[in-house]
């Protein structure tokens, strides 16, 4: 019989000077090394369109411009806009392959916690912006399970605003999840830490804290 092993947590949670760091890194699953290899290939194939596109459009504005227009050149006007067109779009798709390659490769989610509020970016990405949320509207911070069919957990996309994180509080009238692609157990030793730090982001509105390891969650929370 094999023992097994507990598996390393993945956050890093680090001491700052007013708060608390915490890094969480993609979750490198054999379906994320499946989309690195296919998406590395298709950016390779994607430099070559782009690549074609530019030269094909570069030869048709300069035939243009040493015959003094499209139709001397015998060149229609439509195909340069058309070929435009098509370049624009070829490379916002190029763009946004890469980004996500970039964070299946090296992307993190960071919490940054203070005595005023929370803030939640994912490096290195500079979209979406940081979210900021202040300490006096935080409620209930707590561990929740993880929903089923995670995509964060499986897929290693980021969840900008859904229900994969298992870091869960309330904000106003909404229920913010974070720490993305994490178990629940990994989750409940960030809301101690956080909660070691900062106990009021426990509190409940009529004043009572949570217990960091009571966490249930609660049906129909949505993200922010």
């Amino acid at each position: 019989m094999s023992v097994v092993e507990p598996p390393p947590p993945r956050a890093r949670i680090q001491e700052a000077p007013l708060g608390l760091s915490i890094v969480i890194p993609v979750r490198k699953t054999w379906v994320v090394w499946t989309y690195l290899l296919f998406l590395a290939g298709f950016l390779i194939g994607w430099a070559a369109g782009e690549r074609y596109a530019v030269t094909e459009l570069r030869t048709m504005l300069a035939k243009a411009t040493a015959a003094g227009g499209f139709a001397a050149a015998g060149i229609p006007w439509w195909t340069a806009a058309l070929t435009s067109f098509w370049l624009l779009l070829w490379s916002l798709g190029g763009f946004a392959v890469v980004f996500g390659w970039l964070w299946l490769a090296v992307g993190r989610e960071v919490l940054e916690v203070d005595a005023e509020g929370l803030t939640r970016r994912w490096d290195p990405l500079p979209f979406p912006r940081a979210r900021r949320y202040r300490a006096s509207d935080i409620r209930g911070l707590r561990a929740a399970p993880v929903p089923g069919g995670s995509r964060a957990r499986e897929w290693g996309w980021p969840a900008f605003a859904g229900e994969e994180g298992c870091v869960v509080f309330d904000y106003g009238a909404a229920t913010v999840r974070c720490a993305a692609g994490l178990d629940e157990a990994e989750g409940r030793d960030i809301v101690a830490a956080i909660l070691g730090r900062f106990p009021a982001f426990g509190k409940e509105e009529n004043g009572g804290e949570n217990d960091a390891k009571a966490s249930p969650s609660r049906p129909g929370a949505g993200g922010l």
